[in-house]
């Protein structure tokens, strides 16, 4: 999950304020999921 937020986190300048690991149709099933809160700069 370490990795996965900080990948999100250069992708999308913010706060991550809830984070999720789902079970999903296709692919191999396993997504992370973050809800994110833009910030000002």
């Amino acid at each position: 999950m370490r990795e996965a937020r900080a990948i999100d986190l250069k992708a999308f300048r913010g706060e991550i304020i809830k984070s999720e690991f789902e079970r999903e149709h296709g692919g191999s099933g396993l997504r992370y999921s973050f809800d994110m809160r833009q910030t000002s700069e």
